[in-house]
């Protein structure tokens, strides 16, 4: 296949702007320093423990004098269960694995 001659390529758009781009600040990086998203979750709940959880979002909304969803508490009960006696909470895991029974 013949090459064609390309002649005075060298005052051409791309010839300049690769040249221009040799001046230029290093490339932005690809990763972000933005935390992770989110993934969703998904647990199995006896309709008991769905009915526990709406009345303990209901009584943490009317002492904070807002709405706090069922993911908030859940969080809050989280960070609770991080700050209390493991033997308390297997405890607390038993009973409520018995109640629901």
């Amino acid at each position: 296949m013949a090459k064609k001659h390309l002649g005075d390529a060298s005052q051409s758009k791309l010839a300049n702007q690769s040249a221009e781009g040799d001046d230029a600040p290093e490339a932005p990086r690809l990763t972000s320093s933005r935390r992770p998203k989110m993934k969703p979750t998904s647990f199995r709940f006896e309709p008991a423990d769905h009915a526990r959880i709406q009345q303990l979002a209901t009584r943490v909304s009317d002492e904070a004098g807002r709405k706090v969803g069922r993911s908030d508490l859940l969080r809050g009960l989280i960070l609770l269960g991080e700050k209390t006696d493991v033997k308390r909470m297997l405890t607390m895991i038993k009973d409520a694995k018995f109640e629901g029974s």
